[in-house]
């Protein structure tokens, strides 16, 4: 049969238990109460610095893309397909493209490094290529059976 006396008996006892055990109070109540908010702060830091940073986008097989619509202009993406007007200065794109070989391509290259606050280089380019080819080919070797 169920007391509600016992039952409350026992649970002031844990309570009382649990009150004078000061690291489980501290890990209970203190902890949380110093590290989510510093967390959350951090968190917010984060976001704000990734935000004004652009990003580099690699897009492999640039030279298959149909010319109309056309999704790349240059070194960007084209504006019309975001919806804000400065998302697309965000995205650096670095293509295998054979039109846009670094040496075709220094004046438009040298154009683009005076609106970008990241300037691509040639090795850098060349590494990005390489590096999403490898994943390209693994993600190729990991979906044949």
């Amino acid at each position: 049969m169920l007391n509600w006396r016992k039952i409350g008996l026992i649970v002031a006892r844990e309570l009382r238990d649990q009150i004078r055990d000061q690291r489980t109070l501290f890990m209970v109540v203190v902890l949380p109460l110093l590290l989510y908010p510093a967390l959350g702060l951090g968190m917010m830091e984060l976001t704000l610095l990734s935000l004004g940073q652009p990003r580099t986008v690699v897009v492999l097989g640039a030279d298959e893309l149909p010319l109309e619509p056309a999704l790349i202009r240059g070194d960007r993406f084209e504006p019309r397909w975001f919806r804000t007007g400065n998302d697309p200065e965000r995205l650096q794109v670095v293509t295998d493209s054979v039109a846009e070989a670094p040496a075709n391509h220094a004046s438009e290259s040298a154009a683009a490094a005076e609106q970008s606050p990241v300037a691509l280089t040639a090795p850098r380019r060349e590494d990005l290529l390489r590096q999403a080819r490898e994943v390209r080919d693994r993600l190729k070797d990991s979906a044949q059976p």
